[in-house]
């Protein structure tokens, strides 16, 4: 697990591993190598033995923004693991503090553009999709924002309540509770469609931000080197176990679209076509992790 727990891949992770432990007899262990934007825990999967018990839960932060943003890593991308499942996808939303005077993204905007040296903007960390949602929309907006990564979107979301910083885009789990408080105020929701925990906020494309419309997600991974029918073996013990927690509800109030209706090859086919989308952002704004 590349996250320390608490989070929603963590939630997400530790459940799986429960409903795939309670399926097979077996005992699921979720170890929790938190840091270097998924970095540790991937090189540390990488290099495990490729016999179906050693996984690694990833995003597209591991798989198709790391290598966009660093110059080198110690895993590849490509050639260092097989997919195994899509567990979810996660759109992330727009938030302001509520002593802001953006009631609306286009009011966001108009104000960025009259006080460009005002505005920052938190991240839970450099690659993340929270950092790349809002390069997206400096490019795309032709705004001057300064970026503040964080090391999660606890801390983050701590300052952006005080005002140190103006905005952020996080994912509704972590942003459920100062919503709730009316500490933070939801301004758009940055994929194709609104989310039920959070019916009254508008989409990008409602917004008028079409261009505005991406999906963190998760995959579970194993070796590169694991057996096929290993590979086929786990593919078919996770979907099941995501389909059980379909009326889950802390999922939907997470704004966590659960999957698990991809084979470990289609899975493989989604990998590719997402990985130009994340490069594609990363050279449009020219972020950069080191």
């Amino acid at each position: 697990m590349p996250f320390a727990p608490a989070g929603p891949n963590d939630l997400l992770g530790r459940t799986v591993g429960e409903r795939i432990g309670n399926a097979t007899g077996r005992t699921v262990l979720v170890d929790n190598k938190a840091g270097a934007a998924s970095i540790i825990a991937a090189d540390y999967v990488a290099r495990s033995r490729p016999d179906g018990n050693t996984l690694l839960l990833a995003t597209q932060a591991t798989l198709a923004a790391n290598p966009a943003l660093y110059k080198t890593l110690p895993y590849d991308p490509v050639k260092s693991f097989k997919a195994v499942a899509l567990l979810s996808q996660q759109p992330p939303i727009l938030v302001v503090p509520s002593t802001s005077a953006a009631t609306s993204a286009s009011q966001l905007i108009d104000l960025v553009r009259r006080s460009p040296t005002a505005f920052s903007y938190a991240s839970a960390g450099n690659g993340t999709v929270h950092h790349l949602a809002a390069e997206l929309l400096k490019s795309t907006e032709n705004l001057q924002m300064i970026h503040v990564p964080y090391k999660g979107s606890g801390p983050a979301l701590m300052d952006l309540v005080v005002g140190r910083v103006q905005l952020m885009f996080v994912d509704l789990s972590s942003a459920a509770p100062f919503i709730k408080s009316g500490a933070l105020r939801p301004l758009l929701v940055a994929g194709p469609k609104r989310m039920k925990g959070l019916p009254g906020v508008p989409t990008a494309a409602e917004a008028g931000l079409r261009s505005l419309s991406l999906s963190a997600w998760a995959v579970l991974l194993a070796p590169a080197g694991t057996p096929a029918e290993t590979i086929d073996t786990l593919n078919r013990e996770t979907n099941a176990a995501i389909r059980t927690l379909s009326s889950d509800d802390r999922f939907v109030k997470a704004g966590i679209e659960l999957r698990g209706d991809l084979s470990a090859s289609q899975v493989t086919d989604f990998i590719k076509t997402e990985r130009p989308v994340w490069e594609q952002i990363i050279r449009r704004s020219g972020a950069t992790a080191e």
